[in-house]
């Protein structure tokens, strides 16, 4: 045909390679992504069981600081301290919490 043949040959193996090149590229993104959020989830779940630990630590120190303002060696400012941070490392938990179910997911 004129040549049309090898032209149009030509043009299909052109089309085949860039087709797996794109493939190949979409596994690399692919693959890079799921890297990404498994390390995601591992950074969560040890910054949760870091957080977990940190609240019951404050909690005790918490309850250390009720016992101190009830004999008079703590101010009621400092026991409201207390439980102000409670509260923040209990938030911060939950959060972690949180970040660790979504990458889990990912």
């Amino acid at each position: 045909n004129g040549g049309g043949d090898l032209g149009h040959l030509k043009k299909t193996a052109y089309q085949v390679q860039e087709a797996l090149e794109a493939r190949n590229r979409t596994m690399i993104d692919q693959k890079e992504k799921i890297q990404l959020d498994y390390n995601a989830w591992y950074a969560n779940k040890k910054r949760a069981v870091a957080l977990r630990e940190y609240v019951v630590s404050i909690a005790k120190t918490n309850a250390a600081y009720f016992e101190q303002f009830q004999i008079g060696q703590r101010s009621f400012l400092d026991l409201l301290n207390s439980v102000t941070e409670v509260n923040r490392a209990k938030a911060e938990y939950l959060q972690s919490k949180k970040d660790e179910i979504d990458a889990r997911y990912r």
